[in-house]
């Protein structure tokens, strides 16, 4: 999982381009980018494409959520080989 977290006043789409970049680069399954100012379209929580946006306060009950979700994933591809 990569995270990246923003402190600022106003939404940049160019966020979510940058942290796709970041994650080919980390190898990351999963990227969620948590700040205090959300696009429109987003209330507490969602997803932009494939990357996770969430407010602060929402932000451990999702990584919980988005990291067993991946280790159920993990032990369904295990089963496979």
């Amino acid at each position: 999982m990569l995270w990246e977290s923003k402190n600022t006043k106003a939404w940049s789409a160019d966020w979510i381009k940058k942290l796709k970049d970041d994650r080919i680069i980390a190898k990351a399954d999963v990227c969620i980018l948590i700040s205090n100012t959300l696009p429109e379209n987003i209330k507490h929580f969602g997803l932009i494409g494939d990357v996770w946006i969430s407010e602060f306060a929402y932000f451990l009950a999702l990584t919980v959520a988005v990291r067993d979700k991946l280790l159920s994933l993990h032990q369904v591809s295990k089963s496979l080989v």
